[in-house]
């Protein structure tokens, strides 16, 4: 590959990541936001409240249309969490 190919092939890249990373700053900016609202609901996930809750919701005294999702979002962040702290070993590895 010549030189003004390879110039043109990195600055292409360097369009496309850099729009990636401006996206991740603004979506970390974000979460950090309401990073204290994930903490409390992990502080209410099984606890005495949400157990009681929980035994409420099965034994059908809250009604199935009440939304009751709290382990599922505490899953997906744990799997972020997991990939992210991947990205962040190759990134350190890799000197970026």
């Amino acid at each position: 590959m010549n030189r003004i190919d390879r110039i043109k092939e990195m600055e292409k890249i360097y369009d496309k990541t850099s729009k990636r990373v401006k996206e991740l700053e603004k979506a970390l900016e974000a979460f950090k936001k309401d990073e204290k609202d994930l903490y409390k609901l992990s502080k209410y996930y099984g606890s005495k409240a949400w157990l009681d809750d929980y035994d409420a919701y099965e034994a059908g005294k809250v009604p199935k249309s009440v939304k009751a999702g709290v382990y599922d979002l505490l899953v997906d962040y744990h799997d972020l969490v997991i990939e992210m702290s991947k990205l962040v070993n190759k990134a350190l590895e890799e000197q970026i």
